[in-house]
């Protein structure tokens, strides 16, 4: 199976987020949004970056969460 993985045209402003000893949250089934949204309700900010093989799924998650990249 032929798998495609969409990266975000700014990887390099992703690093911003890199602080050196801070976690990186990262939402591995990005999709609608409820894991980033109890994460950002129980934290108090959502994940840094969002990971999908799926571009809907992707452009759905940034319609819901534009902060995450």
């Amino acid at each position: 199976m032929d798998m495609q993985f969409f990266i975000s045209p700014d990887t390099d402003a992703m690093m911003a987020f890199a602080h050196v000893g801070a976690p990186l949250m990262v939402d591995s089934f990005a999709g609608g949004g409820e894991a980033s949204t109890g994460t950002e309700i129980a934290l108090g900010h959502s994940p840094e970056l969002a990971i999908n093989h799926d571009p809907d799924a992707l452009a759905l998650h940034a319609a819901i969460h534009p902060e995450t990249h």
